[in-house]
This record gives C-alpha cells, structure tokens and sequence, in this order.
C-alpha cells in the first residue's frame, strides 16, 4: 500500500486468519435470535447471509433467528419492544452510545470485556475503538458492545451531472453548495435525492448542517443539559434546513419518498448529489453509473469556519443481550466474535468496502481512486465527530422526536423557532 490505514488512528496492515476455538463434540442445542437493518437491497444483506451460513456450518449446534428489518423505525420499533418486554435479541446492532448508556444501567447488555481474554481476536482491533463504549465517566465499568464497522457521512455526486450543469468543482463551502444546486436546477436535475418518508434520511441532512452552523460539541452540551434546543445556533440550523429545502435542494414530494426511491433515484443518475455514509459504497459500486460517482467532505459556512472540520462519524457496533445464560450467552458472544474476525472483517472490507475496525487485515489491492479511499480522506480530516445531533443525549425518544420534528417543519406544519421549542419541551419533560 503507498498509504497508512488511518481510521481514527493510525494502525499497520497485517494479514492474519482468526481461529475461533475449537469446541466440543456435545453441545446443548441452542437458538440465538439477531436483529440488524441487513436485508432487502442493503449492500451488507448478501454477506451477512454468507456469515450466517458459515457460521452455523460451523457451530451446528446454534440455530439463528434473523428478526432483522431494513427500514430505520421498524428496526427501533422492534427493539423498544423487545425491551419494554424483556425480551431482548442476543446479538443486535447498537442505535447509539447513549441507548447503550441506558440499556447498561438496567442490566440489559452485556458487560463484554471478559471476551478480551481471546487475545487473538482482541489485539487485532484498532486501538482504542472499544473505549466508546465505556461508560466508567457515569459510573459504569467495563465495555458494554463490540465495534463492527464506522460509518463515515459524505456527500456522493455524478460527475457527470456536474459536467452538465457546468460545475467546475466539488463545493468546500455552502455558498458554492448553493450555487451548484441552483446550476443543477437550471438543466432540471434534482440535486439531492432524499427518502424522508424514512426520518433518519432527513435526520442525516440535518446532522450535516448543524454541526457545520452550531458545532458538534454544541449537541453534547445538549445532552449534558448545559445548552438546548432552544439556543439561537440551533434555531439557526433548523433554519438552515429550511433554506436548504426552499433552494429547491430536494425533489418537490421528498417527504412521501422512501430510501428505496432514494437509493434508486441517485444510482440510476436522476439526482446528482446523496448525503450517506460509507455503508452506501457497496450500492454505488454495483450501479450503472459506478465510473462516475465520487465523494466529497460536507460544505461548511464561511461564517462558522470554525466548525469546518466537525463532522460526522457513526461508530458501528453490537450489543448482547444482558439476561443471557449458560449456552445461550456462550452462543451469542460466538456468533460476535465469528462476525468480526479479521477474516470476515477482510471480506467486508474487500467486497463492499465497509469501513474496517481492526488492523490485522490486508486491503492492499483497493484501489487508491476508490470511493474508500475518498472516505478515508473525509474522516482524517475531522478533527471533531459525532454521529446523529441526538446521539449524547440520554433519553431515547429524542431521536425520533428530532427526525418526526423535523418533517412537520419541511411540511410547513411548524416555524424553525415553534421546532426547537417542541424538542425542548420534550426533553424538559423527560428531565
């Protein structure tokens, strides 16, 4: 490789196969259920059934019920459920470091350090991707889900609409942002597909500009409760919001639209820009217009430079169900440890060019002009990084409150400052 792996920090490339332990002939038959966004046209639904598969080849006592779901709210409704009920899935993905919080405090997940006695499997992560999901600063010990991937958010474009509309240049600021939109409206290209009948896909828009208007570390003061909503710079974003939609930013019905529509509107080159993150690479890899799809870091406001290289990152993870016993827990944490070992962390890597977690795999042969590459650069060069505006914040229904919010707003249904007042009063109930 001419460069450095840097992904939060800097680590060598490796090549190294995990040897999962070797097991006993006679085993209790056991079943573990998962609930993940992995099916339908997700790009990580094809591997993820090849490691299903492998793995009960493998382990042949251990059945797996996939409960998994595509789309964003079914996902959380399933999972609210499943806790409101006590029946928790054993392996499922993470929403955010501060459900995590929760679910920790009540003995809903697992306490997983005990798996870094494996220090096979444990050495070959990056260092110091584990410590995200301490929560010893609330008095917690121990680690409490395992990294699979981070999600790094960029904007992909068509290079060739751009060429078309006569846009020299990728936008760096949100006046050039503004200017290549109002370019791609004039040849009647929509410049930014957006699904927002699925709420998280406005919710990541909105991400982008309220840390490039009110900072990250604005939204975990937030959380904190030493700022709110209701603070001028949020207003402001949430204006920004608006603006951005009025620029005719979006397609006229992107509130009825759903992440399918998205997906395909972008990828088969009737929009010219998507803001995603690099779970989305896969898709754009396997599209028609693959050669021409590039990526660039989300424009920043020459007014606020200061939050230039804040950004946004969503780290990746597992969580175990913390009620688990016996050959149910041993069960689990084998399916964890199976899904990221560096042999399958590689593949992932490889095939659909996630973003890895570990050090101890070789990805020497991705090519530097790849899409991987380009996220790469976005994120060494964020110094400051959150994921969702909501993600340091310690009441869960914050999330969907935001997104739900959000929408009214675009639909005309609230002002910026009657948006910001509904969220405060939410999180002031709930305080």
């Amino acid at each position: 490789m001419k460069r450095t792996l840097a992904i939060l920090t800097t680590v060598a490339l490796i090549l190294a196969v995990l040897t999962l332990p070797a097991m006993a002939e006679d085993h209790e038959p056991v079943t573990i259920r998962l609930l993940t966004r992995w099916t339908g046209s997700d790009s990580m639904a094809p591997i993820f059934q090849e490691i299903k598969a492998a793995f009960t080849e493998q382990y042949p006592w251990i059945t797996i019920q996939d409960d998994s779901v595509n789309e964003e709210s079914a996902f959380l409704n399933l999972l609210n459920t499943a806790i409101a009920t006590g029946d928790m899935p054993n392996v499922f993905v993470l929403p955010t470091v501060m459900m995590g919080l929760e679910y920790a405090k009540n003995g809903l997940i697992e306490e997983i350090s005990p798996l870094f006695e494996d220090t096979e499997w444990y050495e070959g992560f990056n260092d110091g991707i584990f410590e995200g999901f301490n929560y010893s600063s609330f008095g917690l010990d121990g680690y409490y889900a395992v990294p699979y991937s981070i999600g790094v958010e960029g904007i992909y474009y068509n290079k060739a609409l751009f060429a078309q509309a006569g846009i020299e240049k990728v936008p760096e600021t949100m006046d050039e942002m503004f200017d290549a939109i109002d370019k791609l409206n004039a040849i009647g290209v929509v410049p930014f597909a957006c699904g927002a009948d699925e709420t998280w896909r406005a919710g990541h828009i909105q991400n982008w500009l309220t840390y490039k208007t009110a900072g990250v570390k604005h939204t975990m003061d937030i959380g904190a409760r030493t700022a709110k909503w209701t603070d001028p710079e949020m207003v402001a974003s949430l204006q920004n919001y608006m603006d951005f939609k009025n620029a005719g930013a979006f397609s006229p019905n992107y509130e009825g639209m759903t992440y399918e529509e998205e997906k395909n509107m972008f990828l088969t080159g009737k929009a010219a820009m998507d803001v995603n993150g690099t779970w989305f690479i896969g898709d754009c890899n396997d599209s028609e217009i693959a050669a021409d799809i590039g990526m660039f870091a989300l424009p920043y406001y020459t007014e606020h430079e200061e939050f230039k290289t804040d950004g946004i990152v969503y780290p990746q993870a597992f969580s175990l169900d913390g009620t688990a016993e016996g050959a149910e827990k041993e069960a689990q944490e084998l399916f964890v440890k199976f899904f990221t070992s560096a042999e399958w962390e590689e593949r992932r890597t490889k095939e659909i060019e996630v973003f890895p977690v570990r050090k101890d795999i070789d990805i020497s042969d991705i090519s530097e002009d790849s899409l991987f590459y380009q996220a790469m650069d976005i994120v060494n060069n964020t110094t400051l990084y959150s994921g969702d505006t909501t993600d340091y914040d310690p009441v869960p229904a914050m999330l969907d409150m935001v997104r739900n919010t959000l929408i009214g707003m675009s639909l005309g249904q609230m002002t910026p400052e009657e948006a910001a007042e509904a969220i405060q009063n939410e999180i002031d109930l709930n305080s």
